[in-house]
């Protein structure tokens, strides 16, 4: 008995120390978070959409009927009501994401990508992809006008341009997963707090921060502060290390008790 209760403790005590690396990658927790905000541009007929279709050498289509098309964006806080297949998609990321560690383990090419993209930032000297955190997971998708699902490819969009809105703590930096199931980094712009970027067809879009973790060396340009982590993250880590602690005090009582009759 007494060496089962042994056993037992310990365990406990190594799951509980274990908690705090738990969503360790995402930052903050994404388990609950809505898509970003779309925002709206002006297309060259004056038209307000929400996105802008381009061509290969990323020209505007000046022919496209927008009434017929809705961009559609889901967050992963938002999959359990969303379409089976954007669902999916959302699931199947996420386990990428979360397997990840660091993020920048995605793909082989993805750390190049990401560390080449960070050296163009001077307010970010001395970050690298190991630093990098994701705080919003997000598919893009579109719908006609009937409401069904469809591809880029069948509603005759080459390129879409679309504006999302992002948190202070962002850096110019997305990851893409498209229908051939690979990770990569998509062109983008950060201005002003809205995300310009470019999509060659739906898929899953991860915005990244710098972990709140490290500090970047001070540049020329102020450095981004990373948001805080939500209190649902931390909530959720609280709660189930409260728990093994309980748990590991009433397994070292019993075995005091028993302990004691022998």
């Amino acid at each position: 008995m007494k060496k089962k209760l042994a056993t037992l403790v310990a365990s406990l005590l190594i799951l509980a120390m274990a908690m705090p690396a738990y969503a360790a990658n995402f930052v903050p927790s994404i388990e609950q978070k809505d898509g970003p905000e779309v925002i709206p541009q002006e297309n060259s007929n004056g038209d307000v959409v929400d996105f802008i279709v381009l061509d290969d050498d990323d020209n505007e289509v000046t022919d496209f009927n927008y009434s017929d098309y809705e961009l559609v964006v889901t967050g992963y806080g938002e999959k359990d009501d969303a379409d089976e297949v954007i669902k999916d998609a959302l699931e199947d990321a996420y386990e990428d994401v979360k397997d990840a560690t660091p993020v920048s383990e995605l793909s082989d090419t993805i750390k190049d990508a990401v560390e080449e993209a960070l050296a163009n930032e001077e307010s970010l000297s001395g970050v690298t992809a190991d630093d990098l955190v994701i705080s919003d997971l997000f598919d893009v998708s579109l719908k006609d006008q009937d409401g069904n699902y469809t591809t880029f490819d069948e509603a005759g969009v080459t390129k879409a341009k679309v504006q999302l809105q992002v948190g202070d703590a962002a850096i110019d930096v997305v990851l893409f997963k498209g229908a051939d199931g690979k990770w990569v980094v998509l062109d983008a712009t950060l201005q002003d707090g809205i995300m310009t970027v470019i999509l060659p067809e739906e898929g899953v879009l991860a915005f990244l921060e710098v972990s709140e973790d490290v500090n970047p060396e001070p540049g020329p340009s102020p450095t981004p502060t990373p948001s805080p982590k939500t209190g649902y993250e931390s909530a959720t880590g609280i709660i189930v290390a409260t728990a093994l602690c309980a748990a590991t005090i009433a397994a070292i009582g019993l075995c005091v008790v028993a302990d004691k009759r022998r």
